[in-house]
């Protein structure tokens, strides 16, 4: 038997394998579905009203801005809590804090101060941070003020430069923090 003979011979087994295979996986008959847990209804309604769970509790302070989307300021799954990004939204005023990036920098850290006191925690329990820039010759500036704000440890953490943020703003940042 030749190479060319040996080489077609195995490419016609290997066919035939795969098909056989094939056969079996989709003619074996209907699969059973797996037993899932049946919530009561009365549950869902309950944690729909409460905005919490036994697996994560939602937490929005008062005195950061209110999320201009369908999402929570934080959300704290076991002794983690993720942090929605902040702009410079002040709560008081419901103004957007503008005019330069330094101050739209200390408005963004001041509401996710507030944010991470509402769930008892503070910069010491941030592990990670994702800065977003709209202009990445910001990134000097916004990373003075930010260091500012951690006192003996720094989070992980990126920085990317956006195309555009909510409500045009200069700079937007999330975080998580782990409870101690």
């Amino acid at each position: 038997m030749n190479k060319t003979n040996l080489l077609f011979l195995s490419a016609f087994m290997l066919l035939v394998v795969l098909g056989i295979l094939l056969y079996l996986m989709f003619n074996l008959g209907p699969r059973q579905p797996a037993e899932t847990a049946k919530i009561p209804s009365d549950t869902l309604s309950l944690a729909t009203e409460n905005q919490s769970t036994a697996m994560h509790q939602i937490i929005n302070s008062n005195r950061a801005p209110e999320p201009i989307g369908p999402y929570n300021q934080a959300v704290r799954a076991g002794n983690t809590l993720y942090v929605s990004g902040q702009i410079a939204i002040n709560r008081e005023t419901g103004e957007m804090v503008t005019g330069d990036i330094a101050s739209e920098t200390h408005q963004v850290m001041r509401n996710l101060e507030f944010i991470l006191h509402e769930a008892g925690m503070g910069f010491r329990n941030v592990v990670k941070c994702t800065i977003f820039l709209r202009d990445m010759n910001d990134f000097a500036t916004v990373n003075n003020i930010y260091g500012q704000y951690f006192i003996s440890h720094f989070p992980a953490r990126e920085t990317v430069q956006v195309a555009r943020l909510p409500k045009d703003v200069g700079v937007e940042i999330s975080c998580i923090a782990v409870a101690q």
